[in-house]
């Protein structure tokens, strides 16, 4: 197909020019229907051999044209891939602070925030203080023992 196609461009770059315009249509890519079927590359090798047809470029520098263009459509392919591998290099750190943010939430919920001094004891007695709610005794306790038993002898058995 190239053969023929610069043997074509030889003779005038106007007689390539409707071969590149509408390749459907052409006496020269009619020869090769993968060639046509193939819309890619046909969109590729056309958009090449417009800039020959243009007089952009000659004969020896489309073999570079067309190789800075494939290295432009492969970068273009693997953006989106790398995005992505950033992306999940990055989800494991993130689950790390997820994680401590729950901790210290939680610790807030219980005890307050961390390090102001407080504990879980003075915050219950501090909303009994403002609720008018009389602290509780030792004996009233519901897991205290009873103050003798605490006071008796253990008898062996």
């Amino acid at each position: 197909m190239w053969y023929e196609v610069f043997f074509v461009q030889r003779a005038g770059a106007m007689e390539l020019e409707s071969d590149v315009e509408v390749p459907a249509n052409s006496r020269i890519f009619a020869n090769h229907p993968d060639f046509l079927r193939d819309h890619a590359t046909r969109d590729f090798v056309c958009d090449s051999l417009r800039m020959l047809v243009l007089g952009v470029t000659s004969a020896h520098e489309l073999d570079r044209l067309m190789e800075l263009d494939i290295e432009v459509h492969r970068r273009g392919r693997s953006e989106p891939l790398s995005a992505l591998h950033a992306v999940a290099d990055a989800l494991p750190g993130l689950g790390i602070v997820a994680a401590v943010l729950g901790v210290v939430i939680t610790m807030q919920a219980i005890g307050g925030a961390a390090g102001n001094g407080w504990s879980f004891v003075d915050r219950e007695t501090t909303i009994r203080r403002e609720a008018k709610i009389p602290p509780l005794k030792p004996e009233a306790a519901p897991f205290a023992a009873p103050a003798e038993a605490a006071d008796a002898p253990v008898q062996p058995a």
